[in-house]
C-alpha cells in the first residue's frame, strides 16, 4: 500500500507499508528516494507516535466511546484519522490536556447561524469555530452552503467539499487541542495566544491552517482566510524547526523558545521580537479589509535576513550537506508569499508595500549562497 502526504518543510513524503512495516520515501521530479536518518526520524516520530501504531489509541477510542456527544463520529473514520494525527504530533508530555478537553467536546454542524441585533444577514462573516469556554465547535449552515457553491464549480465537487471541510474541522480539533480555560482566572490559552501573556493570533491561526493542510493535501488554499499566515508560519519552520513550533503551540503557549531559537541565528532580540510583532499586527490589519500595510512584507523580509544567516552558518559549521542546503532553498522558496498569492486571495498588491521587494532580496540571497557553495567543499559534521 502506498500513501503520501505533504510535509511542511520536508515536501512530499510517500509511506509504503508492506507486512504492516512502514518505509518512508522523499518524492523529488517523480522519483523515490529514501530519507535520510534525521529525516526518517522526523517523519517515524510524527506516523507513529510514542506507541509505536499506526492505528488511533486506546485513549481515543475509550474517549469517543465515553463522550456522548460524540457517538455519532464512532464509526467516522476520517474524523478517527483527524484525531490520530493531532494525537501523534503532540509532544507525550503535553497530550493530557488534548484528552482532557476530547472527553467533554460537543460538534454540531449545520446549525442555523443567528444574526446579532445589528448584522445584516448578507454580511455574516462568522464561519462557525471553536469556542473554548464551552468547549464547542461550530460549523455554520450558511458555511456548508458557500463551500458547495464553490465546489460545483469544480471538476470533482464531492471530493473538493468533502476536502475542504474536513479542513476546517481539523483546525478546529487542532484548536481544542491546544486550548485551556482557567475559569478562576478568566484565562484563555489556545496555541500561541494566551489572553494573560502574550495573544498572538496571527501564528495561531496560521500555523494552525498550515497543520490543518498538511493533514489533508489537496485542500484549497482560496478558501482559507489564513493562507497568507500559514505560509509566514511556514516560513519560520525552516528558521527554528518543527519541533520548537510544536512545543511552544501545544504546551508553552508563548513564542519565547521560537525568539531563543531566531537569536541562535543571530543574536538580535529587537529582530526577533519584530519579527512576531510584524506577524501579528499583519493579521490584526487585515481584520479592516484589504487596507494598504507594511507590516506583511517587513515579516517576510526578516524572515529571509534570518534564513541567509542560517544558511551561511551552516555552511561554515559543515551542519549541512550542499544537497539539502538546496534543497532548503527550493522549499523556502516556495513557502514566499508572492503577487500572484496575493491576488489569488483576492489582496490589492499595492496595499502590501514590501512583497515584492522582498522577492528581490529573496533572489539575492539565493544567489550568494549558491555562490557560496561553489567555492566551499562541505563534510558535514553531523
Amino acid at each position: 500500500m502506498k500513501e503520501y502526504f505533504i510535509h511542511p518543510y520536508l515536501g512530499k513524503i510517500v509511506v509504503v507499508m508492506k507486512n504492516f512495516q512502514l518505509t518512508y520515501f522523499k518524492e523529488k521530479d517523480k522519483k523515490l528516494k529514501l530519507l535520510s536518518k534525521k529525516d526518517f526520524k522526523t517523519i517515524d516520530k510524527l506516523l507513529k507516535g510514542s506507541k509505536q501504531t499506526i492505528y488511533y489509541s486506546k485513549a481515543l477510542n475509550d474517549i469517543l466511546i465515553d463522550n456522548p456527544n460524540l457517538q455519532n463520529f464512532d464509526n467516522n473514520t476520517t474524523f478517527k484519522y483527524m484525531l490520530e494525527c493531532i494525537e501523534n504530533i503532540i509532544p507525550v508530555e503535553y497530550r493530557s490536556n488534548f484528552y482532557k478537553n476530547l472527553m467533554t467536546l460537543e460538534i454540531e454542524i449545520g446549525i442555523e447561524y443567528v444574526p446579532l441585533n445589528n448584522e445584516k444577514q448578507d454580511e455574516i462573516k462568522d464561519l462557525g469555530g471553536y469556542n473554548i469556554r464551552h468547549n464547542k465547535i461550530t460549523i455554520y449552515k450558511h458555511t456548508l452552503d458557500n463551500l458547495n457553491e464553490y465546489a460545483q464549480t469544480t471538476n470533482n465537487k464531492n471530493e473538493t467539499f468533502g476536502r475542504e471541510i474536513n479542513r476546517i474541522m481539523i483546525h478546529e480539533l487542532l484548536h481544542m487541542a491546544s486550548s485551556f480555560f482557567e475559569k478562576e482566572k478568566n484565562r484563555i490559552v489556545c496555541g500561541f495566544r494566551d489572553t494573560h501573556s502574550e495573544n498572538l493570533n496571527g501564528l495561531t491561526e496560521g500555523f494552525t491552517e498550515l497543520l490543518s493542510m498538511m493533514f489533508v493535501p489537496g485542500t484549497l488554499e482560496i478558501n482559507s482566510g489564513y493562507y497568507l499566515h500559514a505560509l509566514l508560519s511556514k516560513q519560520l519552520l525552516f528558521l527554528v524547526g518543527f519541533d520548537t513550533m510544536i512545543k511552544s503551540y501545544f504546551g508553552l503557549h508563548n513564542s519565547r523558545e521560537i525568539e531563543k531559537e531566531l537569536n541562535k541565528i543571530e543574536e538580535n532580540q529587537s529582530f526577533s521580537a519584530g519579527l512576531i510583532h510584524n506577524i501579528e499586527n499583519s493579521f490584526n490589519v487585515l481584520s479592516l479589509g484589504d487596507t494598504p500595510q507594511t507590516f506583511l512584507g517587513s515579516a517576510q523580509n526578516l524572515m529571509i535576513y534570518y534564513f541567509e544567516q542560517k544558511m551561511l552558518k551552516a555552511i561554515e559549521e559543515k551542519t549541512m550537506t550542499k544537497e539539502e542546503i538546496k534543497e532548503y532553498l527550493v522549499n523556502f522558496e516556495q513557502s514566499l508569499i508572492t503577487p500572484y498569492i496575493l491576488k489569488m486571495n483576492n489582496k490589492k498588491v499595492e496595499n502590501y508595500k514590501g512583497i515584492e521587494k522582498s522577492l528581490g532580496l529573496f533572489n539575492n540571497t539565493k544567489e550568494y549562497i549558491l555562490s557560496m557553495l561553489e567555492e566551499v567543499e562541505i563534510n558535514t559534521n553531523k
